[in-house]
């Protein structure tokens, strides 16, 4: 088996069902727009912290990748649509990117329309080839 890169071994060997900051890596200035079709909680293990976490799993309308809701993305998700039921963000049209934070990528949430992110100074990596990613 020949790999391009750790990235592309991890994706092929440890495929998951969550969409990971990593799996964008390699897509630059780019970023998707998804609608939201179910919110649910769930038990995840945080690699982190070696235990399991009550946390919100968004599915979105034609993605096989769901996203993680820590409480960074959950006070974005309140910044865009205000203290709503979690229930209450089905139907709702959101945008994925993502930027570098140390050795890690971390996806971020914004305005489903399509709008430029914010630069804040970091390099913006985009998720529109997360269709690919997403599934």
């Amino acid at each position: 088996m020949n790999y391009a890169n750790l990235n592309d071994y991890i994706k092929q060997e440890f495929p998951s069902e969550y969409l990971r900051g990593a799996e964008l890596a390699s897509i630059l200035e780019s970023q998707r727009t998804v609608t939201i079709s179910k919110v649910e909680a769930r038990s995840v293990f945080n690699p982190q912290k070696n235990e399991k976490q009550n946390r919100l799993v968004l599915h979105f309308q034609g993605r096989d990748k769901k996203l993680i809701i820590g409480k960074e993305r959950a006070e974005e998700l309140k910044q865009l649509f205000g203290p709503v039921a979690p229930q209450d963000l089905v139907g709702k049209t959101i945008t994925l990117y993502a930027v570098p934070k140390g050795q890690n990528m971390v996806i971020h949430i914004k305005n489903g329309q399509q709008v430029q992110p914010e630069y804040d100074g970091e390099e913006v990596i985009d998720a529109d080839a997360v269709a690919e990613a997403l599934g």
